[in-house]
């Protein structure tokens, strides 16, 4: 891991890990796994990009949400041009990072903030 990653990481993301890392890749867990604001559209979107946790990239990569490699993420190498990850919560963990290195502004709508993101 690069060591400004590890400075990004708060005492919350590492209980995340601590918490998630030997449970299985369900809905439920994601659920539980995910603070945000957008949680039931995160939710959505992970069922999509993921196409309902049985894509090959999530069974085989543990990449939910079609994360590219990036100087950011938590990823391992990767998997058909995509991040691949250790555990399913290493990508939760890399979206958050993702959203927090340009955030929702104030009361705005997941999808246009996804848009806003160049997300596709």
């Amino acid at each position: 891991m690069i060591l400004w990653l590890l400075l990004l990481l708060t005492n919350s993301d590492y209980d995340l890990i601590l918490r998630f890392y030997n449970k299985p890749m369900t809905y439920e867990n994601i659920r539980l796994s995910l603070d945000s604001a957008y949680r039931d559209d995160i939710v959505e979107l992970i069922k999509r990009e993921s196409g309902d946790l049985k894509s090959r990239l999530t069974t085989k990569g543990n990449n939910l949400l079609g994360m590219r490699k990036s100087n950011r993420n938590l990823s391992n190498g990767t998997i058909y041009g995509y991040s691949r990850y250790k555990v399913w919560i290493y990508s939760i963990l890399d979206m958050k990072l993702w959203m927090a290195h340009s955030p929702p502004k104030k009361n705005e709508d997941f999808k246009k903030y996804l848009k806003r993101r160049k997300w596709n």
